[in-house]
């Protein structure tokens, strides 16, 4: 197996060779690399007077440091929260029964068939249920605020290692499971456990459609809720259709600009569109972001804008039928 890692600034070229149980790393360097030493702050200045090539084993050539600041921007941790994550936490006890009961006639009927889950989504299921929890007191504390703002109760994993593990959502009038509750305790209950038992700072948590059967207020909370995420180092990626959604982060993103001399200029919001474009498929692009108006919605306005348009019309062509 042969991996090949290339950089144009600073000009070098890495190739990992794979055989049997050795590694080996070609190295080709034609400029100065310069590498912070993560454990005094000072600096490694690694310099090749001339292309070279070498084949030593990878151990001697890449120290710790070195990984580490490479890959010093790849989140140590990813935690992924599908579209339908709501339905699939409902379902869980469903599929688990089903495997369960097919399992006995396994290398007996050629006729079975289980279900099968993406490994996204397996891993989604797998730790919210069954992953190990571990507490961090600054996103423990969104999660509670977003069980009191939006919620209006709390949600708890339920189960020791030797139960099969359940959800529950309890408020003032009782406790439920979670397919007894509204689609909106559903759909957040995964990321309020999430926040209070599974991310750490730096890691990366990627949600999609956030927005999906909130009310408008609860969105614009949510929104308020993630920013916050990312200000104690949580990297969140979303995606949204929401026009509140993104209003909100706005205002987030405008409060900061106001309050810092240097704003978001180092981009640590980045916001994309996808253009669908006619016969040419669809295209990512880059969307601007300013310090004080944030994210740019010309998607969102074009279609209020239309819409706006054809109600003016239809006013218009009613109170001309009227005075005939």
């Amino acid at each position: 197996m042969r991996i090949i890692v290339t950089s144009e600034n600073p000009q070098w070229a890495v190739t990992l060779r794979v055989r049997r149980k050795d590694v080996f790393v070609e190295a080709e360097v034609q400029s100065e690399i310069t590498l912070s030493d993560i454990d005094n702050d000072d600096y490694i200045s690694y310099l090749a007077e001339r292309v070279s090539t070498s084949k030593i084993p990878l151990s001697s050539f890449i120290s710790a440091k070195i990984l580490d600041y490479v890959f010093a921007d790849i989140p140590p941790a990813a935690h992924f929260l599908p579209a339908a994550r709501a339905g699939l936490l409902q379902s869980h006890r469903l599929v688990a029964a089903t495997m369960v009961q097919q399992s006995p006639f396994i290398g007996i009927s050629d006729q079975i068939a289980l279900p099968s889950l993406s490994g996204v989504v397996a891993d989604f299921v797998a730790e919210i249920l069954l992953g190990e929890r571990r507490s961090d007191r600054a996103f423990t504390q969104l999660a509670r605020k977003l069980e009191q703002t939006v919620l209006g109760g709390r949600v708890e994993r339920l189960g020791s290692t030797s139960e099969y593990p359940e959800i529950q959502y309890s408020d003032r009038t009782g406790d439920y499971p979670l397919h007894r509750t509204s689609s909106m305790v559903s759909e957040l209950a995964t990321l309020v456990l999430l926040l209070k038992s599974h991310v750490s700072s730096g890691e990366l948590l990627i949600v999609e459609e956030p927005e999906s059967h909130l009310h408008p207020r609860a969105q614009a909370q949510l929104a308020g809720v993630l920013y916050e995420a990312s200000q104690k180092g949580l990297k969140v990626m979303l995606t949204t259709h929401s026009d509140y959604f993104v209003s909100e982060l706005n205002i987030k993103i405008s409060e900061e600009g106001s309050t810092r001399s240097s704003g978001i200029s180092n981009g640590r919001v980045v916001a994309y569109w996808a253009n669908r474009i006619p016969d040419d498929g669809t295209r990512l692009e880059k969307l601007p972001v300013d310090p004080l108006d944030g994210i740019s919605q010309m998607s969102f306005t074009e279609v209020a804008e239309a819409q706006y348009g054809r109600q003016v019309q239809l006013q218009t062509n009613a109170a001309k039928k009227a005075e005939e």
